[in-house]
């Protein structure tokens, strides 16, 4: 049988006792490299909190604005980010503003590694700047001041780039998406394109069974809690506690997870967790004033989503206000800011897509199918990929047609056509969604509305009764110093302050980590001691997340029962209403009597634009009838534009293309019909030149549908008939061949027969323009009359 193939070699024998004493020594040795790991995470965190301006960005920057010196002062400032070596920047293209979420996390996350939305704007060749914030809020800081400031750092950008093409791109991230949509509500005039990212507007949407932390506000009995944590830090409120709220949601990653994939992986794991820590331990404080309006208005009250929200100055908060595209980035695996609460405040706001074109808004919303929150902003493999995308293309979601896209990311594949149009290593779309598909993602429910307008009600009582009867007492008691006592007492800020080298009997551990690492016997994979280690780490695991849903589970039974009791409904005050217990906001006579006047203003240019204009409806049309847009489209109309000496500049395109897409939503039949009045001036080659364009444009991507091909070929059996008209209009005015001399008497006969013939062949008026702007065509027809007046004198 030798040679048979089947012959193997026989395995070592096992012996328990080499195992034991192996995996004995790597495990003893990994909890000194991970004890050391915990002493460096504390040294880091002092070192870190130390700064003047603490933040984890990997780039460097410089100060432009410092929010402190403002009429309004906060604690806000603006950072220019200098590119790294290689790496420039192009003063044409619009600049990108980056601002983080505060949130109990210090700034920076959003470029705290090469591989992140500043680095991909900046590799993209944008300049860049980055919202900062310091640990602690100024005295009188508020919301409202926060907006203000941030409207100032646009102000400011915006002036430093007076070339670029377009408005500063914003990339606002988690609870910094609220804070920045509001700003451009109240201040549209100064925002390119918004990128929201992982960003709660609609607070109270969610699924059932999945979004527990939705509820939190209504089992803790609304946001009193909240006013007494501010008064224990004399005024100001610790962000750990909100940090504190998002380590409660995952239990199992929390309390093992995450430290026990340190102590495992120890040896190539270091780096990376205390990279995280240093932004994850960085926590910063807010004004009670400011965490109380956010949890009363947005967490409680979520006022935001129905423009009821009012500033000090009488200006209603209104998100329909925004003119520019707002890009909504949203991830299934998020437990924190669901789709539903990034996108519920869509259906919040209208009630049909007429009504999110007559507000000129486009809104643009991609869903991720697994990543969780954090690495919505923080993944490398969602810069590398979403945010490129979104990078790259901004200019494209720039000048889309008013109305709902879903953006879909594809990879590019040798099949893929005209692959070298896209850039990167995936194809951008922008499909058109109706109102209901985004309904179908939010799936509001009426009777959990009315469950959280209980809350707020209830929250409101509790809040009034605590200031009248437990405020001034506390207040009365805490002083500075029991404040800092408290916060550095905090569970997360302890084992920060404990385990450093600060501490005598953990200072040790350096030296005796640095001889581990010198004598590192780390155990095979095929140890049985390490495989049961793994099956033991996976029971844990396995039993806190049991134990987490068993939590939620029984949470969210408990709010349902008890708001959903009409009982509980009856004392809050809402058996006395009617109707649900959120109506859609209504339109603002002013902006009723505005569209009226647009609508009139853009009907009565309906015949004009040109050959221009035309194309741009063909193109609208197709696209329309096609349901979506693709980069590679777009990529060929940068190129022609890129190329041609007379193109017009990224806004006045923009502003084309939304007047004429508001044109077809208005009467797109007789926005068709006019195509031929628009045609009738331009040459027959220009015609022909425009028709092959578009249908090069609208045939870049994947083959058009059926209902795209119909509308296409209607298309171009209208520029095909100007065509024709034109070629006869031009050989109308070519000059006619001379003609042979004739006897005297003939051409005095035909003489007298030119001169009373001639007012009833006069040219018709608008031939006359015509010859005017065309001056290659008024020179042929002027030739005849010379020779005829020489024939005359002679």
């Amino acid at each position: 049988m030798a040679g048979s193939g089947n012959d193997r070699v026989p395995a070592p024998p096992f012996n328990p006792w080499t195992a034991a004493y192996e995996y004995a020594v790597d495990a003893w040795q990994r909890g000194v490299l991970y004890a050391d790991v915990m002493r460096q995470r504390g040294n880091q965190y002092h070192e870190h909190m130390a700064k003047r301006a603490p933040n984890v960005l990997s780039m460097e920057s410089e100060l432009v604005m410092d929010g402190r010196c403002l009429p309004r002062p906060v604690n806000y400032g603006l950072l220019r980010i200098t590119p790294p070596e290689g790496v420039e920047t192009d003063p044409i293209k619009r600049p990108f503003l980056v601002v983080d979420p505060r949130a109990g996390h210090g700034p920076g996350i959003g470029g705290f590694k090469p591989e992140s939305e500043i680095g991909v704007a900046l590799r993209a060749g944008h300049p860049c700047y980055f919202a900062t914030f310091l640990p602690q809020p100024m005295p009188t800081q508020t919301v409202e001041d926060v907006m203000m400031a941030e409207a100032r750092f646009l102000e400011e950008i915006i002036a430093l780039h007076p070339n670029a093409e377009g408005k500063p791109v914003v990339v606002a991230n988690c609870q910094a998406g609220w804070q920045i949509m509001m700003t451009a509500a109240v201040r549209p005039e100064l925002f390119g394109p918004i990128i929201v990212a992982g960003a709660p507007l609609s607070y109270w949407a969610g699924w059932r069974g999945m979004n527990p932390m939705r509820y939190a506000g209504g089992l803790l009995g609304g946001s009193w809690l909240t006013a007494m944590t501010s008064d224990l830090g004399d005024g100001k409120f610790d962000g750990a506690w909100l940090v504190q709220n998002f380590e409660n949601l995952n239990p199992a990653n929390t309390l093992w997870s995450k430290q026990y994939n340190l102590y495992s992986n120890v040896d190539t794991e270091a780096k990376r967790y205390l990279s995280f820590e240093k932004w994850w331990g960085g926590h910063v404080f807010l004004n009670g004033p400011e965490i109380q309006y956010i949890v009363d208005n947005l967490f409680v009250g979520n006022r935001l989503a129905t423009a009821g929200l009012v500033t000090s100055d009488g200006i209603r908060i209104d998100l329909r206000n925004i003119r520019s595209p707002i890009v909504v980035f949203c991830s299934k695996g998020d437990n924190i800011t669901p789709p539903p609460q990034a996108l519920g405040w869509i259906p919040d706001l209208y009630q049909n897509e007429s009504e999110v074109l007559a507000h000129g808004q486009t809104i643009v919303y991609a869903v991720h199918e697994s990543i969780g929150h954090l690495g919505i902003f923080v993944s490398g493999s969602v810069a590398r990929k979403e945010h490129q995308e979104f990078t790259s293309n901004i200019d494209m979601i720039d000048v889309l047609p008013p109305g709902i896209y879903q953006a879909e990311i594809a990879d590019k594949t040798p099949d893929t056509l005209n692959a070298d149009l896209a850039q990167g290593n995936y194809v951008l779309s922008f499909e058109q969604r109706s109102l209901d598909d985004v309904r179908a993602i939010v799936e509001r429910n009426e009777e959990d509305d009315r469950r959280f307008a209980a809350v707020a009600r209830i929250s409101d009582i509790n809040l009034g009764m605590y200031r009248s009867f437990v405020q001034p007492w506390l207040r009365a008691l805490v002083t500075p110093q029991s404040a800092e006592w408290s916060q550095r007492l905090h569970p997360l800020r302890l084992p920060y302050e404990l385990i450093s080298d600060r501490n005598p009997l953990i200072a040790p551990i350096a030296q005796v980590a640095e001889q581990v690492r010198e004598q590192r016997q780390p155990a095979s994979p095929a140890n049985p001691f390490l495989m049961a280690q793994e099956m033991f780490s996976n029971l844990i695991e396995t039993s806190l997340n049991i134990w987490q849903e068993l939590r939620d589970s029984a949470d969210e039974r408990t709010f349902m029962g008890v708001y959903g009791s009409p009982l509980v409904q009856d004392l809050a005050g809402l058996g006395a209403r009617s109707g649900p217990p959120r109506k859609h906001p209504g339109v603002s006579p002013e902006h009723r009597r505005f569209m009226e006047e647009r609508a009139a203003e853009l009907r009565s240019l309906m015949l004009e634009g040109g050959l221009r204009v035309a194309a741009i409806r063909m193109l609208l049309y197709v696209s329309g009838a096609e349901g979506g847009l693709d980069e590679r489209s777009y990529a060929l109309i940068r190129k022609m534009r890129a190329e041609s000496d007379t193109a017009l500049s990224l806004q006045e395109f923009k502003d084309i293309i939304r007047d004429q897409a508001l044109m077809m939503t208005l009467d797109a039949a007789g926005a068709i019909q006019a195509i031929p009045h628009l045609l009738d001036n331009a040459p027959a080659a220009a015609i022909r030149e425009t028709l092959n364009t578009m249908k090069h444009v609208l045939e870049a991507a994947e083959p058009l549908s059926e209902a795209a091909r119909i509308s296409l070929d209607e298309m171009e059996r209208i520029f095909e008939y100007a065509e024709r008209r034109a070629q006869k209009r031009e050989e109308a005015l070519q000059p006619a061949p001379a003609p042979k001399k004739a006897p005297a008497a003939a051409r005095k006969s035909v003489r007298a027969a030119a001169e009373t013939a001639a007012p009833k062949l006069a040219a018709p008026k608008p031939a006359a323009p015509l010859r005017a702007k065309r001056g290659a065509s008024a020179k042929p027809a002027a030739r005849p009359a010379r020779k005829s007046a020489k024939a005359k004198s002679a």
